[in-house]
């Protein structure tokens, strides 16, 4: 090469340089790739952590997932944390971000969102998702992988399929049942249990098995019917699992003829109830009610039921009327 080449090539390299010296902080360069090695069948056990928040720990078990927090714990199908695996794994395209600001993305430590994710013992990858943007050309969140330092801006709302609380997985319906399916109900009252039982006959009647009193099925529907206002009930965290046995008020059994639904009912006299309101407000546990819901259909959750005349509609309704003495 003649040294005039060389030369000039020596003047391209250093306008090169002054350029990208003149240029933003900032640059992208774009990427169509996938971003991470690992698959979703890698991945055993998550940690989510939200600033401000109790971790959120999600871990595979034999059939769907466990998923703990602040001592509370439910399970969720497969599919619905395979929802938060796959925005990773699904992430095909990013462009990388070169600053010296991931304060202003959305990465510093009091407002990025940190996942940890695990196979078996051993760390497979840490992200740290950062602000969401959204331009004409579409949405946008900022990534952060501190294992090698790399900032990237990726397609799409990441962020709201990590930003979850444990309240978010667990399912607030406390059985589906259809009147149409119970044969058989039974109410337990302190010293009182009234069973009935479903007529087959064409008489459409509901009776005690010693038959000394029957209910008419609309009735009976009536009162089956008003189950579904126990749906959507808050969760009531607040109560003390180890108070069962003391606080039981009433128990409700449904048999259809595939199985039974048990529902507990329990009372909290005032003095049981937490003093601690604050606390538990700042717990989103807001819903502070005398009467508690167990059922057999949602085991690993309790209900605060704040209807007091729907709670003791379902605990007496069905009972026989007293006899008057002349």
């Amino acid at each position: 090469m003649k040294n005039k080449h060389l030369v000039l090539l020596f003047l391209l390299v250093v306008v090169v340089g002054l350029v990208s010296r003149m240029l933003p902080v900032r640059y992208r360069t774009f990427f169509e790739s996938n971003l991470f090695r690992w698959d979703e069948t890698d991945v055993s056990r998550m940690v989510v952590s939200v600033p401000d928040r109790p971790d959120l720990l999600l871990e595979r078990i034999e059939h769907g997932w466990s998923v703990e927090q602040d001592g509370r714990t439910t399970v969720v199908p497969a599919v619905t944390v395979s929802e938060m695996l796959e925005a990773l794994t699904g992430i095909e395209s990013f462009e990388m971000v070169k600053t010296t600001r991931t304060d202003t993305l959305g990465l510093a430590p009091e407002t990025a969102l940190r996942v940890r994710l695990f196979r078996q013992k051993h760390a497979l990858e840490i992200l740290e998702i950062g602000d969401e943007r959204t331009t004409p050309d579409g949405a946008y969140t900022y990534l952060r992988l501190p294992e090698h330092g790399g900032v990237y801006q990726v397609p799409g709302h990441l962020r709201r399929f990590f930003v979850r609380t444990l309240t978010d997985f667990r399912s607030k319906t406390f059985a589906t049942i259809s009147p149409d399916a119970v044969h058989r109900i039974a109410v337990s009252l302190p010293d009182t249990t009234s069973i009935f039982l479903k007529n087959q006959d064409s008489s459409a009647l509901w009776f005690s098995p010693d038959g000394s009193h029957t209910l008419p099925d609309d009735s009976v529907r009536a009162w089956l019917m008003l189950l579904d206002r126990l749906n959507n009930s808050p969760f009531a965290d607040y109560f003390d699992e180890s108070q069962e046995s003391e606080t039981l008020f009433a128990t409700i059994a449904l048999e259809t003829a595939e199985h039974v639904l048990t529902l507990r009912i329990f009372y909290l006299e005032p003095p049981d109830v937490p003093e601690e309101l604050a606390v538990l407000r700042n717990r989103d546990r807001r819903f502070l009610s005398a009467f508690v819901l167990h059922s057999s259909g949602n085991p690993l959750n309790y209900f605060a039921l704040p209807d007091t005349n729907l709670v003791r509609t379902l605990c007496s309704g069905l009972m026989p009327l007293p006899t008057r003495h002349q």
